[in-house]
């Protein structure tokens, strides 16, 4: 796969950015879109947004909201 080439959408990125706000507030925006360029599927950018909440039970709770679990 090439740079700038990912397994998923702008609006994909857009969903998880909304999911992980209810964790991190207005930053997750930001966080999605540092992480989605690093990101080589949907699935490693929700881990990648996982691994941005301190919490280990928020963490948990957006790995099931995104089906991580």
């Amino acid at each position: 796969m090439s740079r700038g080439e990912h397994q998923f959408t702008a609006e994909q990125v857009q969903t998880a950015a909304l999911k992980l706000a209810a964790y991190l507030g207005p930053i997750a925006h930001i966080v999605a879109k540092r992480e989605a360029p690093r990101a080589a599927s949907l699935r490693a950018l929700h881990e990648r947004l996982a691994d941005a909440i301190p919490n280990e039970h928020d963490r948990a709770r957006f790995r099931r909201d995104v089906g991580l679990q």
